[in-house]
């Protein structure tokens, strides 16, 4: 069953029981994600897919909130942007890795919402990795 619903002031379709996230993937609205994969389980911890959903007290996670008939979703306001890019800021105090500079070629999914958000490494990117890489080539691990 399908229902209607609003995203950024656009009429779209998704089906019954799909989060926000999907209904605006598969109407071609991107809404950033880090912690979002289709084959896993919600986790919701990296909060970059927020949104403003009227009606709802604060800023919901796209991944983890089930579309609604009749909802209206923004995905990119003023206050959306500022709280992801804090959410960036703090990520990057954790974040360690001296070969990034090497990878502008295929930037990792963070360093796509780093430049999109326009957060610079300066001042934040930890000096010292707080876990020791893992070389294991899965991306699950």
């Amino acid at each position: 069953m399908k229902i209607g619903l609003s995203i950024d002031g656009r009429s779209v379709e998704a089906e019954t029981g799909r989060s926000v996230l999907e209904a605006a993937q598969r109407n071609g609205i991107t809404i950033p994600t880090l912690c979002y994969h289709k084959d896993l389980s919600i986790e919701g911890s990296c909060r970059l897919c927020i949104v403003e959903i009227s009606g709802f007290p604060h800023a919901a996670a796209a991944c983890g909130t089930e579309a609604q008939a009749g909802m209206e979703i923004r995905t990119e306001t003023d206050a959306l942007i500022k709280e992801r890019r804090l959410i960036l800021e703090m990520l990057l105090q954790d974040y360690h890795d001296p070969g990034y500079a090497t990878r502008d070629a295929h930037p990792s999914e963070f360093e796509r919402w780093l430049q999109h958000y326009g957060v610079s490494r300066s001042g934040y990117c930890a000096e010292n990795p707080i876990h020791p890489a893992d070389g294991d080539p899965n991306p699950f691990i």
